[in-house]
């Protein structure tokens, strides 16, 4: 609908166009005038990031000249020059250099059709609304580069931690079952039935918390590349109460953040249902999201929890996505009962 309604303003335009030239020519010059400069629109919607359309709807462009005059605006070859310069630096091939070449003829080819057809400084006006069309698409480019650039790395690095998180625990719980496996074999061998029935005892539960915290990871690492929001949180939380965690979640419908913002705010509860899997697996966890004017997310685990008190890496990389957004987190335990609680303060829309 958005597109349709962006071509309809185009050929409105392209219509509008042809005006300053109605008086100086017939009705047949006009009427082919505004065919030609729909033909232009039609072009730059059906080819809107080739090479070659930039040539082709100047030579348009060129024909309509010819025909009323110059025409203002030059919406179609300023278009055209915008998404073509946008995706010469954002697209995956990024040939910039190939794609230049047919910008600057397009420049230049409306530049000198409007001297002929025109005068001077209409050629003038003409080409610095071009170029300043070039610059917009540069900057856009540039922006939308280093915003997929950064998304590329915080998911890179996610899935490095997690696979890290992986190796570490099928290394240690893998490292259990060994030690008490043997201490088992031996206490057979020495008849000692109840040190043997101990030792298996370990063994289960060292591979049952294995294979909890390996489902829970691997959940983790399916998750898609497009960026996780606020509204995914409870999914997440289904999963970690699948994976065995027993927990629960209050949602008391805060405000909408924005996607930064309801990213961090994911992230965090992701990180603390991990801890709790990782170093609190029979305790029993409230996940509250809530706020109006600031987003609050608190992660309260009651029970058994072998944290430390000094901060690991998993506080530390929750801190540090509050502080990216301009929020504040909290973790530690909870004085007043056998608790560990994170709790973050997240503004409604990321800082700038």
């Amino acid at each position: 609908m958005a597109r349709r309604a962006v071509f309809a303003l185009l050929a409105l335009a392209q219509f509008v166009s042809v005006t300053p030239g109605a008086t100086r020519h017939d009705d047949a010059a006009v009427a082919l005038g505004s065919l030609v400069g729909l033909a232009a629109v039609a072009v730059l919607f059906a080819r809107p990031a080739d090479r070659t359309t930039p040539i082709v709807v100047a030579v348009l462009y060129a024909g309509q000249a010819a025909l009323v005059g110059p025409v203002l605006p030059i919406v179609a070859v300023a278009a055209v020059l915008l998404g073509v310069a946008r995706s010469a630096v954002a697209g995956s091939e990024g040939d910039l250099v190939g794609r230049s070449v047919p910008i600057a003829l397009a420049v230049v080819g409306v530049t000198v059709a409007a001297a002929i057809t025109g005068d001077a400084a209409t050629a003038l006006s003409y080409a610095v609304v071009l170029l300043l069309a070039v610059v917009a698409g540069l900057l856009l480019a540039g922006r939308t580069a280093r915003r997929g650039a950064r998304e590329r790395e915080l998911v890179a690095a996610e899935r490095l931690r997690i696979a890290r998180d992986l190796h570490d625990v099928v290394g240690h719980g893998l490292t259990a079952i060994t030690v008490q496996a043997g201490t088992g074999r031996v206490a057979l061998e020495a008849g000692a039935g109840a040190a043997a029935m101990e030792a298996l005892a370990a063994v289960e539960t060292a591979g049952r918390q294995v294979l909890r915290e390996v489902r829970w990871l691997v959940s983790l690492l399916r998750e898609e590349d497009t960026r996780v929001a606020l509204s995914d949180v409870p999914a997440l939380v289904d999963g970690a109460r699948r994976c065995g965690v027993d927990v629960e979640l209050v949602d008391e419908a805060p405000t909408a953040a924005s996607a930064d913002v309801g990213e961090a705010a994911y992230r965090i509860v992701q990180e603390s249902l991990t801890n709790v899997l990782r170093h609190a697996p029979t305790a029993s966890t409230v996940v509250r999201v809530s706020g109006t004017d600031r987003l609050v997310i608190e992660v309260t685990s009651t029970g058994p929890v072998s944290l430390a008190p000094a901060e690991g890496t998993g506080i530390r990389g929750m801190r540090e996505r509050a502080t990216a957004v301009g929020g504040i987190l909290d973790a530690g335990p909870r004085p007043e009962r056998d608790a560990w609680l994170v709790r973050a303060e997240l503004p409604k829309g990321a800082r700038r």
